[in-house]
C-alpha cells in the first residue's frame, strides 16, 4: 500500500470500532463521527493523520470536541455566509494527543500493514477513553466558559464566549469580548474577514438588543 492508501485503511479501522460503539459517521462531511449526548450536547470526533517525510511513518492525531447547540446555533445565525457551519462546529475542541500528554503515544505511529492495526486500535482505545473523558467534562456549559475564559481568544472562541455572556445577561463582559472582536476585525488586511465579523457583532447586539457603547 502507498501512504494515502495506508491512510484511509487507518481511518476504516478506527471508524470502525467507533460506530460500533454508537457514533454516526458524517459521511461526505471529511473523517467526522459524532453523537449526541443530551438535547444540548453534540460529541464530535474529528479523524486526521500525520506523514512524517523523514521516516515515512504515519501517526494518527484526532481531535476531539463538544458542540453546545444553544451557543452554537446562535454563533450560526450571527453569520450570513458559508463558512459558519464551519465556525460554530465545536465549541470546545482539542487534539486528543493534547488529552493524554505525557502518555506514551509511539503505538499511534505506524509504517506499514502489520503495525497498521495496532495503531488503529491503540488510537481508538484513547479516543473511547481519554477522549470519552475529555467530552463529558464540557457537558455544562459553566465548564465551558471557564474553559474558553482561559483561552487565547481566536475568532471561533471569542464568538462563543460573546453568546454565552449574553445568554447569561452578562452584558458587561460581553460587551468587552465584541470591542476585542472589533478591534481584531478593524486590524484585518482582508476587507471580507473583516465585514464578516462586524456583522456578526451587529447582528449579535441586535438579537440581545443592547449596543457595544
Amino acid at each position: 500500500m502507498n501512504s494515502g492508501q495506508l491512510k484511509a485503511e487507518a481511518i476504516k479501522v478506527v471508524r470502525t470500532r467507533l460506530v460500533a460503539d454508537g457514533w454516526t459517521d458524517l459521511t461526505g462531511r471529511g473523517h467526522i463521527l459524532i453523537r449526541r449526548a443530551s438535547t444540548d450536547v453534540l460529541e464530535r470526533i474529528g479523524l486526521s493523520l500525520g506523514l512524517n517525510r523523514k521516516d515515512r511513518t504515519i501517526s494518527i492525531d484526532p481531535f476531539v470536541g463538544v458542540r453546545y447547540e444553544p451557543v452554537a446555533a446562535l454563533v450560526e445565525s450571527f453569520y450570513k455566509d458559508s463558512q459558519a457551519t464551519a465556525v460554530a462546529a465545536s465549541t470546545v475542541v482539542t487534539g486528543l494527543a493534547d488529552v493524554c500528554a505525557g502518555q506514551d503515544r509511539s503505538a499511534w505511529v505506524f509504517a506499514g500493514t502489520d503495525d497498521l492495526g495496532n495503531a488503529a486500535e491503540a488510537v481508538a482505545g484513547a479516543l473511547l477513553n481519554a477522549g470519552y473523558d475529555f467530552m463529558h467534562e464540557f457537558h455544562d456549559l459553566d465548564r465551558i466558559k471557564q474553559e474558553l475564559e482561559q483561552k487565547p481568544m481566536s475568532r471561533e472562541y471569542s464568538d462563543s464566549l460573546a453568546v454565552i455572556y449574553a445568554l447569561e445577561g452578562d452584558l458587561g463582559s460581553a460587551r468587552t469580548v465584541l470591542a476585542a472582536r472589533l478591534a481584531e476585525a478593524n486590524d484585518l488586511s482582508a476587507p471580507e474577514l473583516a465585514a464578516q465579523s462586524r456583522g456578526f457583532v451587529e447582528r449579535l447586539q441586535e438579537h440581545f438588543s443592547f449596543r457595544l457603547l
